[in-house]
Formats: C-alpha cells, structure tokens, sequence
C-alpha cells in the first residue's frame, strides 16, 4: 500500500526595507531576525539565503490572509529543515495570550531522531521528465511508499498550487513516473481561517516499474491561525489540514497533513499522521519538520 506524503518547501522572498520594526522572525527577510528592540537585522549562527535582488520584494502584512501574491517560488533554492520520524507532536498548542481565537505552537525544541535535512526547489526544464510534465513550475522531494522521490509541482488556476505527479530520479526500466489526475492541491489561495476546498484525484503510473493505480479523496481546511515557533525563528502562521482517504483495492488509508503557512516564507513547518489516523489533532506524527538555519 502506498503511503503519500509532500511538503511544499518554504519559499525564500526579499523584504526590501533596512531593519524595518518587526514583532517575530516572520516580520523580517530572509536570513533576519528580530532582535530585542524590535528591528530586524542579521541572524546569527547560520541562515538561509535571501531571495535574488530581482525578485519582487514580499513584505508581510499579517492581515490574516494569505494571497497567492504573499507566496513566492524560487528556483532553484535550497531549506534546511530539521525532521524528526516517529515522534510525539502536540498539535493542539496553547491559547495566544494576546488573541482569543489564536494559537502559539512550539516545534523549536529537540524531538526523536532530530536531524537536518536540506530540501530543494528545482527546474523542471532540462530532466528526462520534462517533456512529461510541460506546465511543471518546480520539483521538490515527495515520499511514496518509503521511496524518496521527485514532486512535480505547477500552478493550478490562478488560485492554486498543485501537485502534478512524482518520478524518480532516473527514467529506466525500474523508473518511477506517477501522475495526479486531477492534480493534488498543494495550496489553494487565498488562504483564510474557514476555507476549504474537497475534490478526488487518480494516481496512476509506474513506482519503481510496477504499475500503481491508487484512489484518492481529499479535503484541504484552512483550520487555524497563530504563532509558529522553530528552530530558525517564530512566524504568524495559518494552519492547514490536508486529509487524504487512499483506495487500492478493498484497503482504505486514512491520512492527515498539516502545514504551517507564513506570508513571504511559504511552509515554515509539516506535520504528517501515521497512516490509518482518525484521529484530526494526533499526538503521534510519522513526521515533523520544520525550518533550521
């Protein structure tokens, strides 16, 4: 049975202003953080990349709601994040003492089986892929099945990130060429506390040669909002839920993704349930990562 998971990595945005006030690491650039005086400016002891002077800069607003606009995709980049598998995850957080209808969640501390892992946005153009997937945006890892593979991702409508399908790294007889069909939401715009989109989708293809024919139903909630904090810095975030019932044959898989979503950073953390999860806000995660320096 195939257990699908993704994780849209965290996209790198330039703010254009020079130690601009800030609240939490998510009022500031790429690579900034807020220091005690409120003001941003350079983050010690590693950090990520700032976007290309000639991307469009992205300054948060927190407004509550996130546009496709607030979301931008570089390519190529890299985001380390530090995952942990099979470990405890408090979902739930705490009330935010500030706004009753908020939550702060903290993944900043150690978890089981820590380690940093660096994961990538990359061209689709130029891959033995690419003649497959012609509207591919960018392709970033995907896991099927315990098998690490290659996501492709693309805009949607206007409105929309999607997953189009997953390949391996090589094309050959033991290759790996799955197709969504429709495609898988990945993020659907504008994002705000209460919206929710439900659709079904086909994954069809190959995995590692042998054919895969899997159904899948899936609803995407926006179900929460509040304070992110992780090993790189705190962020105003949305929360969004991705549940997915997989069909391959008589067996039923049951799964729930969350993803934390701040204006300009994208993803800054995911939590995925074990399969056969029924339970919405589990307490046991097959993963969790979030953004490291």
């Amino acid at each position: 049975m195939k257990r699908l998971s993704f994780l849209l990595a965290a996209t790198v945005a330039a703010c254009s202003s020079s130690n601009p006030p800030c609240d939490v690491d998510g009022d500031c650039a790429v690579g900034e953080a807020c220091s005690a005086e409120h003001t941003c400016g350079t983050k010690d002891g590693g950090a990520l990349e700032p976007a290309p002077d000639t991307l469009a800069a992205c300054t948060p607003n927190h407004d509550g709601t996130i546009t496709r606009a607030e979301i931008a995709i570089v390519v190529p980049t890299s985001v380390t994040y530090r995952t942990s598998t099979e470990t405890m995850v408090d979902l739930a957080g705490t009330a935010d003492p500030t706004d009753a209808t908020a939550r702060v969640w903290d993944l900043s501390g150690a978890l089981t089986g820590d380690h940093d892992m660096d994961v990538e946005t990359l061209p689709v153009a130029g891959t033995w892929y690419a003649s497959k997937f012609p509207d591919g945006l960018f392709a970033s890892p995907l896991t099927v099945s315990g098998i690490v593979l290659t996501a492709i991702y693309a805009n949607g409508d206007a409105d929309s990130v999607v997953i189009q399908g997953a390949v391996s790294d090589a094309d050959g007889l033991t290759r790996s060429e799955l197709t969504y069909s429709p495609p898988l939401p990945a993020f659907t715009f504008p994002m705000s506390v209460g919206n929710s989109t439900t659709g079904t989708s086909t994954l069809s293809g190959l995995l590692s040669g042998v054919p895969t024919l899997v159904s899948v139903s899936w609803t995407q909630t926006v179900d929460a909002s509040g304070t992110m904090v992780t090993p790189y810095g705190t962020f105003p975030v949305l929360r969004t839920r991705l549940d997915l019932v997989q069909n391959e044959g008589p067996v039923v898989i049951t799964t729930h993704t969350y993803a934390f979503v701040a204006e300009c950073y994208g993803a800054v953390a995911k939590v995925q349930s074990k399969p056969y999860e029924l339970t919405e806000e589990f307490t046991t995660a097959s993963e969790v990562s979030r953004l490291a320096p």
